[in-house]
């Protein structure tokens, strides 16, 4: 059995050649993984089926998208805002492009300055704002 739950295609050499993937690794042994299937369970997200980490420095900024699949959030420094929208409300006024497009999933909607002529169901758009701190 791998080591780490979700591992299988990852190889520890493969992580193993800095000292921050070093780190990681030993990290990822570490994790409590039932408590993670209680978040998923309380959540109705299903079973755990992939773990990613997303780093970011300060004052970044992520394209308006839509995940396919639930998340679990951990803010460890810093600050992170979300505009959480309605999912088939979102979907419909975010326009995403097509998903043939290299940006499938991301907006083609501009949020500073929306074009309602271009994309007449972003005026049915509401969401709310989220500030995620650790």
């Amino acid at each position: 059995a791998p080591l780490v739950r979700g591992s299988e295609g990852a190889s520890s050499r493969d992580l193993e050649r800095s000292s921050l993937g070093h780190r990681l690794w030993h990290d990822l042994q570490h994790i409590r993984w039932h408590r993670l299937d209680s978040i998923a369970k309380l959540g109705g997200f299903g079973d755990l089926k992939v773990a990613q980490l997303f780093c970011s420095g300060g004052r970044a900024v992520t394209a308006s998208h839509y995940d396919q699949s639930q998340n679990v959030f951990l803010q460890l420094s810093g600050a992170k805002r979300f505009l959480l929208l309605p999912p088939l409300l979102g979907a419909r006024a975010l326009a995403p492009f097509p998903v043939s497009h290299p940006r499938d999933r991301c907006a083609r909607l501009r949020l500073r300055g929306p074009d309602y002529a271009a994309f007449p169901c972003a005026t049915r758009a509401h969401g709310a704002f989220l500030e995620v701190v650790p």
